[in-house]
């Protein structure tokens, strides 16, 4: 049976998870999974997450979005507010992680691992605010090897989900909020949260385009919009060709890519959205770096709306300024002029 995507919601079975009303905020750094399980535990799943939570993108070097802390259980209280923790236990074993998981679940979990239903749980604020906690569990090694292959994915799926989430969360309390309004054909202004080192440097009515920069690290935003009167989706290729035309007006350079990456489907101002990631390379400078494409069609403006993030910063990790850019494109919101 294919397990991935089965991710059952704790039951809310542990006092410990509703014995205060208030919460402090998660505390930690973008991407990193505090990982819990016993050595022997953590060897038996080591493969399958390597290729799921320590997939790698090309910035154009290899990183991970993701990074691991591995702790012991003993070590739990000091990391309770991490914004993601992953708990790994074969049951059948005992050992202080396998122990806690018991206390965890109530019958019907158990049941559902003992019939190998699923082996990932997810529950959200369970210590903290904007925390997630992931449990993947089997009845024995061998099954807690199967059901890391089969929902290790679906697990960082949404715990991608949920970091782009928080920071975007974190941003509108914290960040400077920028108020731009779009050409009048469109009949809609937007918000958009950056970080206050960004400045507005372009704008163009050809495309009702906008775009912010900030330089350190050397990054920019683009929002832009146009008449659709096309399909309600993109593809890879044509959301692409969007942004081509959009770098024919906002940059100096001719730019060639690398990719992109298959269409991904996410969502974007609470409508359905598409978003691509590549590498953008200037050909006339020694510029280029990783970029994110994301666009979505608001049905009441017969516009389609294109976010745009591309970053250079050579020598430097990325993976922690491209979470910090895809949280500020989900803070994005439109609203009618009539309102």
């Amino acid at each position: 049976m294919n397990r991935a995507g089965h991710l059952l919601l704790l039951a809310g079975t542990v006092l410990l998870f509703q014995s205060c009303t208030w919460k402090s905020h998660s505390r930690g750094s973008a991407g990193i999974v505090v990982i819990v399980a016993e050595p022997a535990d953590r060897a038996v799943i080591n493969t399958s997450l390597k290729t799921t939570f320590g997939k790698t993108i090309q910035t154009p070097q290899d990183e991970s979005l993701f990074q691991f802390t591995d702790i012991s259980f003993n070590k739990l209280d000091y990391y309770a507010r991490a914004p993601l923790i992953l708990m790994v236990a074969s049951l059948d074993a005992d050992e202080p992680t396998a122990r806690y998981i018991h206390q965890l679940f109530d019958e019907e979990a158990l049941s559902a691992v003992r019939n190998g239903v699923t082996g990932c749980f997810l529950e959200r604020d369970p210590w903290a605010e904007h925390q997630m906690l992931m449990v993947l569990v089997g009845s024995d090694r061998e099954q807690l090897a199967n059901n890391a292959s089969s929902c290790l994915g679906a697990l960082a799926d949404s715990a991608a989900a949920f970091e782009i989430e928080r920071l975007a969360s974190k941003m509108l309390w914290q960040s400077a909020q920028i108020l731009s309004y779009l050409t009048p054909k469109t009949g809609v202004s937007y918000s958009l949260s950056l970080p206050s080192i960004f400045e507005w440097v372009a704008a163009s009515d050809t495309l009702s385009l906008v775009r912010y920069r900030s330089r350190d690290p050397l990054s920019w935003v683009t929002v832009y919009s146009l008449d659709e009167t096309g399909a309600d989706s993109m593809t890879a290729p044509s959301l692409l060709e969007l942004r081509r035309k959009m770098t024919t007006i906002t940059d100096k350079s001719t730019v060639s890519y690398a990719g992109p990456d298959a269409l991904e489907h996410t969502t974007l101002a609470g409508r359905r959205a598409e978003r691509i990631r590549g590498l953008w390379q200037s050909d006339d400078y020694a510029d280029g770096g990783p970029f994110a494409t994301y666009s979505f069609l608001d049905s009441t403006t017969h516009h389609r709306f294109v976010l745009d993030y591309a970053l250079f910063a050579p020598g430097r990790e990325k993976a922690p300024f491209i979470w910090q850019l895809d949280a500020s494109i989900q803070t994005f919101s439109l609203k009618s002029a009539k309102d």
